[in-house]
C-alpha cells in the first residue's frame, strides 16, 4: 500500500514539475494552471470577478495557451476589458477576441 502511495505521489510531483516547466516557457508563473480546462476556468473566473463587465454571454475556449473569447457584450469597452482580463490570466499566451456588440 505504501509503495502504491509513493508511486502516485511521485507521479503527481513529476506532472507538477512538467507543468511548471511548460509554464516557464510561456514566461508566466501561475501556481496551478496547466491544461486547456484549467485555463478556460481561470479566464471565466477572472471575467466573473470583473465588476464593470457583464460576462453572461461570453464564451471561453482554450487550445494550449491560446484563448478564444466569443459571444456578445453590451459595449466596445467590455470587448476591450474582456481581452485585457483574459490576457492577464496566468498561463495565457495570447487571446483571440471574437466578441461583438450584437446578438
Amino acid at each position: 500500500m505504501q509503495r502504491a502511495q509513493a508511486l502516485v505521489q511521485g507521479s503527481h510531483q513529476a506532472m507538477v514539475a512538467q507543468c511548471q516547466s511548460h509554464l516557464r516557457l510561456l514566461k508566466k508563473q501561475p501556481s496551478f494552471v496547466c491544461d486547456d480546462f484549467d485555463i478556460e476556468t481561470a479566464v471565466e473566473a477572472a471575467l466573473v470577478r470583473a465588476e464593470d463587465l457583464d460576462c453572461a454571454y461570453i464564451f471561453v475556449s482554450a487550445k494550449g495557451a491560446i484563448v478564444t473569447l466569443s459571444g456578445w457584450v453590451a459595449s466596445e469597452s467590455e470587448i476591450t476589458i474582456s481581452a485585457g482580463i483574459a490576457t492577464n490570466v496566468p498561463g495565457v499566451q495570447s487571446v483571440h477576441n471574437h466578441l461583438s456588440r450584437s446578438l
